[in-house]
């Protein structure tokens, strides 16, 4: 059930049509879980500032049930700060990345939970 989400101020117009299946690629290929589960959000255009400032910014969070670690998420925030800088401009110092591992229990998916 990986789940990355990102709010950004970044207007709609910014974001390439390829954007969800390229970011989709990126987190199945970082967790390694089957594509059937990946789900990719994008918030654009919120009303945000970091540091004080308007400029392009982003508030990113990684959900998943395991494949969450100091070791893995350090990778996982390489990877995917790189990812959003290349493809839509904000620089790395202007993004949060959360991470939150959950319960299989927590989660439901397909009428069931994955406990």
């Amino acid at each position: 059930m990986p789940t990355f989400v990102i709010d950004t101020n970044v207007a709609l117009s910014v974001i390439p049509d390829d954007f969800l299946e390229k970011t989709s690629n990126l987190v199945q290929s970082l967790v390694d879980k089957p594509m059937k589960y990946i789900c990719v959000h994008i918030h654009p255009e919120q009303i945000m500032s970091f540091g004080g400032s308007k400029e392009p910014c982003a508030y990113m969070s990684l959900t998943s049930v395991g494949k969450l670690g100091l070791d893995e998420n350090k990778r996982y925030t390489a990877a995917i700060m790189d990812h959003i800088n290349r493809i839509l401009n904000i620089d790395k110092d202007r993004m949060y990345l959360t991470f939150h591992d959950m319960e299989r229990m927590n989660v439901g998916w397909n009428g069931n939970t994955f406990a």
